[in-house]
């Protein structure tokens, strides 16, 4: 069973009220991809956690969110963590690099919609990592 937990940013509180690539409109997207999955899967996705990071910087990964999100994958919470952009999840490549070592020490799946990045398949883990080389 994939156990997912759904991250979305935005750097400003102004951002959070715009409509397109709101914070309701990140988790909407994510849950539809979600539904997706489990209409066209025999796998089960179940969403179990959420993380709503309202006007914060992805410049680094001091925020509240992130940190819970962390947790969850270190106490196994989730597996599989979803996000739109992978500047949602970070700015910085260093700190994405970090990211993504905990991820695969922790065996969790990472996915990003809009770079169509999937960690669980060879061809999404191969995209990745040329873009973090």
């Amino acid at each position: 069973m994939k156990r997912c937990g759904l991250y979305a940013r935005v750097s400003t509180d102004i951002q959070a009220q715009i409509k397109e690539g709101s914070l309701d409109t990140q988790l909407d997207i994510l849950r539809k991809y979600v539904e997706i999955k489990n209409s066209t899967t025999e796998e089960d996705w179940r969403v179990v956690a959420l993380y709503r990071e309202e006007g914060k910087s992805g410049k680094n990964t001091d925020r509240p969110e992130y940190k819970h999100m962390i947790q969850d994958v270190e106490s196994g919470k989730i597996n599989t963590i979803l996000c739109t952009k992978i500047d949602r999840v970070s700015r910085s490549l260093m700190d994405f690099y970090h990211f993504h070592e905990l991820l695969e020490e922790f065996d969790v799946t990472f996915i990003s919609l809009n770079e169509q990045w999937d960690t669980s398949i060879p061809m999404g883990r191969f995209a990745l990592k040329i873009t973090l080389a």
